[in-house]
């Protein structure tokens, strides 16, 4: 299948398809829109700027991991479009969303406490395997060749 990059429109790359004659472009790495036209294309673009113009980015906590990523628009299906940095833009599936927070500073302190916790999880765990490692006494599997002798 050959593409054909035809233009950058407004950030967005609007490629052809040679092989399905059509043309196509994306937002972010969960969408991809197929349109018969360049026009419709630049039509579909277009809308989706104009939602989002009016939109004011916020920023999102990871619950679990505490890692922060920024909302930065809203697709047409509804999904949010979120840049967790280095450029690259994913879409938030509806089942994601009960795992982020928004971001609030005063929750820096919880999540510096439970890296500084997991830390030290991680050495008593350590702990806790040289202790097991130091037990000498035989198996039950070694007693039982002893049994049969």
């Amino acid at each position: 299948m050959s593409e054909v990059l035809i233009e950058t429109y407004k950030g967005v790359e609007v490629i052809f398809s040679t092989k399905s004659e059509r043309f196509s472009f994306s937002f972010d790495a969960g969408s991809f829109y197929e349109k018969q036209s360049y026009a419709a294309c630049k039509k579909n673009i277009d809308d989706y700027f104009k939602e989002n113009t009016s939109f004011t980015p916020f920023k999102i906590r990871d619950k679990h991991s505490g890692k922060i990523a920024e909302v930065i628009g809203v697709r047409k299906d509804g999904r949010l479009v979120i840049s967790r940095g280095g450029g690259i833009k994913e879409q938030l599936a509806d089942y994601h969303e009960d795992s982020y927070i928004l971001y609030d500073e005063k929750d820096d302190i919880i999540y510096d406490n439970i890296k500084t916790l997991e830390s030290r999880g991680r050495i008593i765990e350590g702990l806790i395997s040289d202790e097991r490692k130091k037990i000498t006494t035989q198996t039950v599997k070694e007693y039982r060749k002893g049994l049969t002798k």
